[in-house]
């Protein structure tokens, strides 16, 4: 974004400008300047000129193409006055399915989708197909939810190493356990601590859901730095304590880098201090133990760490379960009953619930309980030493291309790197353009990053030539990305976090979503 600014600066004639625009480019330092540009006259209107431009960018990505048949598809914005034949709607849902997802079958996406092993997505289907008209709101009515929710909550307790007396509930995903641990972790501290005014510590590198619960609940998140592997610093975090402290957080693995953080150190820092830890293993659960096993990892990461007094594990990951599973695990019942919610004043009765939703799809519920009965122990392993073969070849060929630095190093499921030579995410874009929808942009620092999964089809081969023909792409091509994700990011990724002009450009992604 600093390119625009020296321009601005002279077309003014202002030396304090000039000056200004010169210290942003050179030194980098853009919260001070674009701070100072908001009480500068014509400051405000340029930021808001820059703001649309990149919402335009966004708009322009996010078109359909005129060459997709969702393009061309009914437009079902009100509802049909009559009901559509049964054969005419699936006809249409599988096209528009196979049509958007050509990448994904080819292996070339990724799209959170864990594994391509199309009989264990059958299992799934037919799970949720025989309790697609069930509620686990209605236990008394569905008997065999609570079953199967009991079961899977016991199975994933016994995975990450935790005893008889711990305890946990199903979730719709990663972000709904998270938020509702921090829920529970929030009234704990207000009952038992006397705190009105709850923060936790969260690494950088841990994910938004943690930012995100504190924004819904009026928790303060205080973010502790990484060290240069891209594990927490222990020491950032010990220095962030306060008597309002209500929670530390430790990734297992981080999304961004792979890393897993230091749970043994924070661990004992949480018990010293006698604040709660709870480690969000949402990626690792469901792989990490086999990884163990076969000799691949060694850090210490679950329940078996005293101190460790919350978990988090979604099944829908590496856990291969259906969209909308995880599970939030707590070292007792007394932390969970934090979690409930329940009211007698509502004039239709007595209600509770466990989580966040009222109404609880069973088909999920028995999919999950189906998923984790599939793949067993050994389909577990064998995944495990699948999608690690795959995660070492990515890494070793990432090393043979001599301007790429592979950040960590990784401990499992994702690998992020950087280039020494070329803007990364212009090659990220170029490998988009040859059709891998599988890299992710991330920042601070800026690089790409590749999440590994059971993917039969993913060619790494073809892949990683792809990477070395992209990079030299940008070498010999440098300014041709100027309408790309490597321009959006670039600008985004100069603009403060704490600034309020990040909001309405990332807002806007949501707002044209929905258009």
């Amino acid at each position: 974004m600093s390119d625009w600014l020296l321009p601005y600066a002279a077309g003014i004639g202002s030396a304090f400008l000039i000056y200004l625009a010169n210290k942003i480019i050179k030194d980098g330092v853009l919260s001070v300047g674009l701070r100072t540009l908001q009480v500068l006259p014509g400051g405000k209107a340029l930021i808001n000129k820059e703001q649309t431009k990149i919402q335009e960018k966004l708009r322009e990505l996010l078109k359909i193409s005129p060459d997709s048949p969702l393009a061309t598809a009914p437009d079902y914005s009100s509802l049909p006055s009559k009901p559509l034949a049964q054969k005419e709607l699936i006809a249409l849902l599988e096209s528009l399915r196979f049509s958007t997802q050509e990448a994904f079958d080819g292996g070339k996406a990724f799209g959170g989708i864990y594994s391509d092993l199309e009989e264990h997505h059958q299992i799934l289907s037919k799970a949720y197909e025989v309790f697609s008209s069930t509620n686990a709101l209605f236990p008394e009515i569905f008997p065999a939810l609570r079953k199967f929710e009991n079961e899977v909550v016991r199975m994933t307790i016994n995975i990450v190493e935790g005893n008889n007396q711990v305890v946990g509930v199903m979730t719709t995903g990663g972000t709904e356990s998270i938020i509702l641990a921090i829920k529970a972790y929030r009234d704990r501290a207000r009952d038992l601590k006397r705190i009105n005014f709850p923060e936790i510590i969260v690494p950088n590198s841990a994910h938004p859901a943690f930012v995100k619960a504190c924004h819904y609940l009026g928790v303060k998140a205080i973010f502790a730095d990484c060290d240069k592997s891209f594990a927490v610093n222990v020491k950032d975090v010990r220095s962030k304590i306060t008597r309002n402290t209500i929670l530390i957080v430790g990734s297992a693995p981080s999304y961004p880098h792979g890393v897993i953080d230091p749970i043994t150190e924070l661990a004992s820092l949480a018990t010293e201090r006698d604040i709660p830890l709870h480690v969000d293993a949402c990626l690792g659960a469901f792989i990490l133990p086999w990884l163990e096993k076969l000799g691949f990892i060694r850090k210490r990461w679950n329940f078996s760490v005293p101190g460790v007094t919350s978990m988090s594990a979604d099944v829908h990951k590496y856990g291969l379960g259906p969209k909308g599973a995880s599970v939030l695990m707590f070292i007792d019942r007394s932390y969970r009953d934090y979690q409930f919610f329940s009211t007698g004043y509502w004039s239709g009765g007595l209600y509770c619930s466990p989580s966040i939703t009222g109404s609880r799809a069973g088909g999920i519920i028995a999919a999950s309980w189906a998923g984790l009965l599939s793949m067993g122990q050994t389909g577990f392993e064998k995944s495990a030493r699948d999608i690690q073969d795959a995660f070492q070849s990515i890494i070793n060929g990432l090393q043979r291309i001599s301007s790429i630095t592979v950040l960590g190093p990784p401990d499992a499921c994702c690998i992020a790197f950087v280039s020494d030579k070329v803007d990364i995410l212009k090659v990220a874009d170029v490998m988009d353009d040859k059709g891998w929808k599988n890299i992710n942009r991330l920042q601070r620092p800026s690089c790409a990053q590749i999440q590994v999964g059971n993917k039969r089809k993913f060619d790494i081969e073809k892949w990683l030539s792809d990477l070395a023909d992209s990079i030299d792409y940008v070498r010999d091509n440098p300014d041709k990305f100027k309408g790309k994700m490597a321009a959006i990011y670039g600008m985004a990724g100069q603009i403060p976090v704490d600034s309020d002009i990040l909001q309405p450009i990332l807002g806007t992604y949501l707002d044209v979503t929905y258009t």
